[in-house]
């Protein structure tokens, strides 16, 4: 069913009288389409700071990353509460320190997703992309016990190359 709505895009001109026609979704997609969404979560914890920072000299020691159990409980009660299951994006380095961590957020059935090992940029198609990806990914499959199949770039960026890798590693997904 096909049916004329006149509107405008979010402060686009259109004419007087212009028509936008709109195709109606059917009851079946309608009513489950009403309940969904995309939830998801990137899990950085001390992994930023490492980049500019030797570990011995972080504020806190291994202190200064308790935001990320903290804030992780706190998200996984809502969600709970919530009954909304969410995907976790991960960098193999977080899985390495927050093992336990890693596999509660699991455990209680939300996906662990690949977020590199620790902040690359995979834009450029360097050598080592493949085996910065097969890092995070070994390491998050072990963590957890099975291979994470979504992917997120750590800066939003990566190249084909990426993809390829990612791909050889079974990804099904790109949330970049």
């Amino acid at each position: 069913m096909v049916s004329e709505q006149s509107d405008s895009l979010a402060g686009e001109a259109k004419p007087p009288g212009s028509k936008v026609k709109v195709k109606q979704m059917n009851d079946a997609f309608a009513k489950s389409a009403g309940n969904t969404m995309a939830l998801t979560v990137n899990v950085h914890g001390s992994s930023v700071e490492l980049l500019s920072v030797d570990e011995s000299r972080l504020v806190a020691g291994h202190g200064s990353g308790e935001y990320l159990p903290n804030g992780v409980d706190r998200l996984l009660d809502l969600f709970s509460r919530s009954q909304l299951k969410a995907t976790f994006f991960v960098p193999g380095r977080e899985a390495e320190r927050n093992p336990s961590l890693i596999r509660e957020i699991a455990a209680e059935g939300h996906e662990i997703a690949a977020n590199g090992y620790q902040f690359e940029d995979f834009s450029k198609g360097a050598d080592q992309d493949h085996e910065v990806l097969k890092r995070s990914h070994d390491i998050l499959a072990s963590c957890v016990g099975i291979a994470p199949i979504g992917w997120r770039a750590p800066k939003g960026l990566l190249s084909a190359a990426t993809l390829k890798s990612l791909a050889s590693f079974g990804y099904v997904y790109d949330s970049s």
